[in-house]
Protein backbone atom coordinates (compact mmCIF):
# COMPACT_ATOMS: atom_id res chain seq x y z
CA UNK A 1 0.00 0.00 0.00
CA UNK A 2 1.05 3.37 -0.98
CA UNK A 3 2.22 5.80 2.19
CA UNK A 4 0.22 9.12 1.41
CA UNK A 5 1.77 10.19 4.44
CA UNK A 6 5.19 10.58 2.84
CA UNK A 7 3.77 13.47 0.92
CA UNK A 8 2.90 15.79 3.45
CA UNK A 9 5.43 18.78 3.68
CA UNK A 10 6.68 20.39 7.36
CA UNK A 11 7.10 23.59 6.86
CA UNK A 12 8.10 25.01 9.74
CA UNK A 13 11.27 27.00 10.38
CA UNK A 14 14.35 24.21 11.64
CA UNK A 15 15.90 27.34 13.06
CA UNK A 16 15.22 28.13 16.25
CA UNK A 17 16.06 32.05 16.92
CA UNK A 18 12.98 34.08 16.70
CA UNK A 19 13.56 37.44 14.55
CA UNK A 20 11.37 40.24 15.96
CA UNK A 21 8.35 41.09 13.63
CA UNK A 22 9.12 44.37 12.99
CA UNK A 23 13.24 43.21 11.89
CA UNK A 24 14.72 45.74 9.65
CA UNK A 25 15.78 44.62 6.00
CA UNK A 26 19.00 45.81 4.25
CA UNK A 27 21.15 45.13 1.26
CA UNK A 28 24.29 43.34 1.84
CA UNK A 29 25.85 47.15 0.97
CA UNK A 30 24.77 48.09 4.27
CA UNK A 31 27.10 46.21 6.40
CA UNK A 32 30.26 46.52 7.82
CA UNK A 33 32.68 44.82 5.55
CA UNK A 34 35.53 44.79 8.91
CA UNK A 35 32.41 42.50 10.86
CA UNK A 36 31.72 38.78 11.39
CA UNK A 37 27.45 38.55 11.98
CA UNK A 38 26.36 35.39 14.00
CA UNK A 39 23.42 33.76 11.27
CA UNK A 40 20.51 33.06 12.62
CA UNK A 41 18.41 31.90 9.98
CA UNK A 42 18.82 31.74 6.31
CA UNK A 43 15.92 30.74 3.62
CA UNK A 44 15.33 31.13 -0.13
CA UNK A 45 12.87 33.68 -1.02
CA UNK A 46 11.24 32.03 -4.23
CA UNK A 47 8.29 35.19 -4.78
CA UNK A 48 11.29 38.02 -5.89
CA UNK A 49 10.60 39.99 -9.10
CA UNK A 50 14.59 38.85 -10.52
CA UNK A 51 14.31 34.71 -9.27
CA UNK A 52 15.48 32.75 -6.16
CA UNK A 53 18.29 34.06 -3.79
CA UNK A 54 18.49 33.52 -0.14
CA UNK A 55 17.60 35.51 3.04
CA UNK A 56 19.94 35.57 6.02
CA UNK A 57 18.92 36.25 9.48
CA UNK A 58 21.37 37.45 11.89
CA UNK A 59 21.22 38.20 15.55
CA UNK A 60 22.96 41.44 15.37
CA UNK A 61 21.27 44.63 16.14
CA UNK A 62 18.53 42.53 17.36
CA UNK A 63 17.84 41.03 14.45
CA UNK A 64 17.89 41.85 11.13
CA UNK A 65 17.52 40.25 7.46
CA UNK A 66 19.72 40.40 4.81
CA UNK A 67 18.97 39.55 0.98
CA UNK A 68 21.70 37.71 -0.22
CA UNK A 69 22.88 37.42 -3.88
CA UNK A 70 21.57 34.79 -5.84
CA UNK A 71 24.54 33.19 -6.72
CA UNK A 72 24.38 31.74 -3.35
CA UNK A 73 21.27 29.97 -3.98
CA UNK A 74 22.52 26.41 -4.36
CA UNK A 75 24.79 27.17 -0.72
CA UNK A 76 21.86 28.03 0.84
CA UNK A 77 20.45 24.85 -0.75
CA UNK A 78 22.78 22.94 1.20
CA UNK A 79 23.16 24.09 4.04
CA UNK A 80 19.25 23.90 4.32
CA UNK A 81 19.46 20.10 3.38
CA UNK A 82 22.06 19.38 5.99
CA UNK A 83 21.22 19.04 9.55
CA UNK A 84 24.01 19.26 10.58
CA UNK A 85 24.65 22.82 9.72
CA UNK A 86 21.68 23.79 10.54
CA UNK A 87 22.49 22.39 14.43
CA UNK A 88 25.50 24.80 14.03
CA UNK A 89 23.84 28.01 12.78
CA UNK A 90 20.91 27.31 16.31
CA UNK A 91 24.36 26.79 18.39
CA UNK A 92 25.56 30.33 16.82
CA UNK A 93 28.55 28.56 15.32
CA UNK A 94 28.33 30.33 12.20
CA UNK A 95 29.22 33.66 11.47
CA UNK A 96 29.00 35.45 8.06
CA UNK A 97 31.33 38.30 6.50
CA UNK A 98 30.78 40.94 3.68
CA UNK A 99 32.87 40.63 0.85
CA UNK A 100 32.81 43.55 -1.68
CA UNK A 101 34.07 42.22 -5.41
CA UNK A 102 35.09 43.93 -8.72
CA UNK A 103 33.33 41.87 -11.92
CA UNK A 104 34.80 42.18 -14.78
CA UNK A 105 32.31 40.67 -16.95
CA UNK A 106 29.78 43.67 -15.94
CA UNK A 107 32.31 46.21 -14.90
CA UNK A 108 30.81 46.75 -11.55
CA UNK A 109 31.45 46.31 -7.71
CA UNK A 110 29.25 43.44 -6.04
CA UNK A 111 29.15 41.84 -2.89
CA UNK A 112 29.24 38.36 -1.18
CA UNK A 113 29.45 37.41 1.90
CA UNK A 114 32.07 34.45 3.47
CA UNK A 115 30.91 31.88 5.84
CA UNK A 116 33.37 31.99 9.39
CA UNK A 117 33.34 29.73 11.81
CA UNK A 118 32.64 30.63 15.10
CA UNK A 119 33.61 29.12 18.58
CA UNK A 120 32.97 29.80 21.49
CA UNK A 121 36.44 30.56 22.14
CA UNK A 122 36.50 33.18 19.50
CA UNK A 123 33.51 34.59 20.35
CA UNK A 124 34.57 35.29 24.18
CA UNK A 125 37.51 36.95 22.57
CA UNK A 126 35.36 39.41 20.45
Amino acid sequence: MFDFESLNKDYSSPFTYQMKEDAPFVKISDLDEKEVYTLAILYINKKSKYGDHPVAGIKENDGTWISLPSHLVDTAKAILDNKEAIEAINKGECGIKVRKFHSDKFNRDGYSIDFVNLTTKWKTMV
